[in-house]
């Protein structure tokens, strides 16, 4: 007698790039992400990041997000999804003073998938639409604003 599982998830490394712009707001973050899919539609990710230039205050910070997607559909190379992320990122400036920025966004992208190697990797874009939250006295209130933030996230599937 055999017996043999057949896992339906699947796992993603990759890096990604973030742009967000608001009034008067800008910044640019690169990082690494992990994702991690369920047997279903949906998957959760993990990131890491450094953010620089960030507004009118131009410091740069270390951050961490974590999120949720739901996809639409699975084609041969990919699907649309939507999803929610929740950001973290810890500013300090020259005189080790700093501030927390927390950013919750909604996004919505498309998640390609193609075989070149192995599993696979894939690219994603998405935008996504957010408000800043800064905690601590060195924030600025000019960088709590709506933004939009694009993404781009791309990486070897596993």
């Amino acid at each position: 007698m055999s017996v043999s599982i057949v896992a339906n998830s699947q796992t993603e490394i990759g890096v990604e790039y973030q742009h967000g712009f608001g009034k008067s707001y800008h910044s640019n973050s690169i990082g690494s992400l992990y994702e991690g899919f369920s047997s279903g539609r949906s998957s959760w990710q993990l990131g890491a990041n450094y953010s620089f230039s960030s507004g009118t205050t131009k410091n740069s910070g270390f951050g961490i997000s974590a999120g949720y997607r739901f996809g639409y559909g699975y084609g041969n190379s990919g699907n649309i999804f939507t999803g929610v992320r929740l950001s973290f990122t810890f500013y300090k400036d020259e005189k080790d003073s700093g501030f927390t920025q927390f950013t919750p966004s909604l996004e919505g992208g498309y998640h390609y998938t193609f075989n070149n190697f192995s599993k696979g990797g894939f690219f994603t874009p998405s935008i996504a639409y957010g408000h800043n939250f800064n905690f601590g006295s060195e924030g600025s209130k000019d960088d709590e604003v709506n933004l939009f933030i694009v993404r781009m996230s791309g990486g070897y599937r596993f």
